[in-house]
């Protein structure tokens, strides 16, 4: 285990998560998936698990949830006990998700023209319709959760929207309303996050004078008044930041931190910062709220930080190696300084389960 300890630092007072971390599909369509508890102090890894064809994962607690097709338009949904392997419950589903979310014994899927809700709690399991709309090519791409708001996000191709869903004390959903994300030129919201009322998105984008991504932040309770955009117009709105290398001029650019654009990977929030992965600059920190002068840094990590995901305050950076990998701790103290830890996991995985 490789300790780097920037300050002074009880491991005992950092808790302890579950991760888990996926491979890329391999030539014969397989991915691999391995959770760990981890702590600054310790890491348990389960077993890895295997699964042909998979079109959709997401982690709650202990438990992963895999969704693998078994046809055109037929899959099959599995919840697994991470680390008690006979805790195994699955469902047949006559059509195809593509991205699911995870709330204890429920699982809403997300599809093109679709969003439903998978109750393996339930005697016997069902599946129950939540929303449907019009063109059914439009799939809902990542979900994100605001307290008791459950919200699909379609984020490849204009017009994006947002499908805002109710969650009741239950567990249960219901429609709320659709609302249209502002314009990206030649860009889109690629993934994001959710606190405090706001949601936050990561916006990559190219256009004829450069290339870079945004920072996006909106308030939940506005998104019908935002307008249709194009947020990437040079926009100097709140809640908008962006980092941007000419092309006419390479020596022209505007960072954040370091001294080469990166791209971004794995957006969390943690207290009034919004922290992401950034390859070979490490993990990138920006103060909130979001703005043309919000100011940004970066923690070193031992290497290039390929994707991080955020637990009650604590970051989780999977950091490469060459081919090998490892998971850094990074928990926030007074003062606004970090100890980072790092665990050698399994080399191969590229992203984190959400």
């Amino acid at each position: 285990m490789r300790a780097l300890l920037l300050f002074l630092f009880s491991a005992t007072a950092m808790a302890q998560h579950t991760i888990v971390l996926q491979t890329p599909d391999d030539a014969g369509g397989r991915r691999r998936f391995q959770a760990h508890r981890v702590s600054a102090g310790s890491i348990e890894s389960g077993e890895v698990l295997e699964r042909e064809r998979c079109v959709a994962a997401a982690v709650d607690g202990d438990a992963l949830w895999v969704a693998t097709a078994t046809g055109e338009a037929s899959s099959r949904l599995e919840r697994v006990g991470l680390f008690a392997p006979e805790d195994r419950r699955a469902i047949d589903l006559d059509r195809v998700p593509v991205s699911l979310f995870a709330i204890g014994d429920r699982c809403w899927l997300g599809g093109k023209g679709w969003v439903a809700c998978a109750d393996l709690g339930a005697e016997p399991p069902r599946v129950d319709p939540v929303h449907r709309w019009e063109p059914a090519r439009k799939p809902v791409d990542f979900f994100l959760r605001e307290g008791s708001r459950l919200i699909g996000v379609d984020d490849v191709a204009m017009p994006f929207d947002a499908h805002v869903l109710d969650l009741d004390g239950e567990g249960r959903a219901t429609y709320r309303r659709t609302v249209r994300l502002p314009r990206v030129i030649n860009g889109h919201y690629a993934e994001g996050t959710a606190g405090g009322g706001r949601v936050y998105f990561l916006v990559p984008f190219g256009v004829m004078t450069g290339s870079g991504h945004g920072l996006a932040s909106f308030d939940l309770e506005a998104l019908d008044d935002l307008g249709e955009g194009p947020i990437n117009s040079g926009s100097t709105r709140p809640g908008w930041l962006e980092e941007f290398v000419s092309r006419m001029d390479l020596t022209e650019r505007t960072l954040l931190a370091g001294s080469d654009l990166t791209p971004l990977s794995g957006l969390g929030l943690a207290g009034d910062l919004l922290l992401a992965g950034a390859g070979e600059r490490g993990v990138l920190v920006v103060t909130l709220p979001l703005g043309p002068d919000s100011k940004g840094t970066a923690i070193d990590v031992g290497g290039p930080c390929l994707d991080l995901v955020v637990r009650d305050g604590t970051a989780y950076a999977l950091v490469a190696h060459g081919d090998a990998r490892e998971v850094a701790v990074l928990a926030r103290a007074e003062g606004g300084r970090w100890a980072v830890t790092g665990h050698a996991v399994a080399g191969g995985a590229a992203r984190f389960v959400r």
